[in-house]
């Protein structure tokens, strides 16, 4: 009898355990889809867009007269410098939207410190056939067919596009996925904002160090 309470109590914990795991709520989700890409979980994706897009046009416009394009022209003007998002201002909900994608085994390639956009993933052939910039839409599908991609080096040419970001969804979510949400693998999320900052300032001064 003594056994099957232990059971019962034991089973009981173990459930409140897997149901008090904290899941992504969506803010974004009555906002305008993406696009179309099968097999992918896009409500995830459209998440993780306009969750980057909000943290930038509030952390890196820098009162500019309009906050979505200086904050897309800094964002990506820092990007091509290898410099990290500003980790110390993230709120929850970026945090998470982070860990939901960090899920997403298949989305990523690299070592664990240094992430990327997985370039055989579906996403980056949807992204590749709905960018709506022309000028942009051959030289992404180039490079991501010959597997040289890479968001430093793509980065001047989306900045040549700055002020069509917010209206190129495709673009918008390599943004937010290669330039952004594969940077926070390198720095840890559990430390406060002081230490997560001065670990993201030495990241970024051997970044600029590399380059001299």
């Amino acid at each position: 009898m003594k056994l099957k309470s232990v059971l019962v109590i034991t089973s009981a914990i173990l459930l409140f355990s897997c149901n008090s795991e904290p899941k992504l709520a969506f803010k974004y989700a009555a906002e305008k889809n993406l696009f179309a890409c099968p097999d992918v979980d896009m409500e995830l994706i459209k998440e993780a867009v306009y969750a980057f897009e909000a943290f930038i046009f509030e952390n890196y416009s820098f009162n500019a007269p309009d906050i979505e394009k200086a904050a897309y022209f800094n964002y990506l003007k820092n990007s091509e410098a290898k410099l990290l998002p500003m980790g110390e201002k993230f709120d929850d909900h970026i945090k998470n939207v982070f860990y939901a994608l960090k899920s997403e085994a298949s989305l990523w390639s690299g070592s664990d410190d240094h992430k990327t956009l997985n370039l055989d993933h579906e996403i980056v052939k949807c992204i590749s056939d709905h960018i709506a910039i022309e000028a942009v839409k051959p030289v992404f599908k180039t490079l991501a067919d010959s597997k040289t991609l890479r968001g430093e080096i793509f980065a001047p040419t989306l900045r040549s596009h700055f002020n069509r970001m917010k209206e190129d969804r495709a673009l918008a979510t390599y943004v937010a996925l290669d330039l952004f949400y594969a940077k926070i693998f390198q720095f840890d999320l559990s430390l406060t904002p002081t230490e997560l900052a001065k670990q993201i300032r030495e990241i970024n001064d051997e970044h600029v160090g590399h380059q001299h």
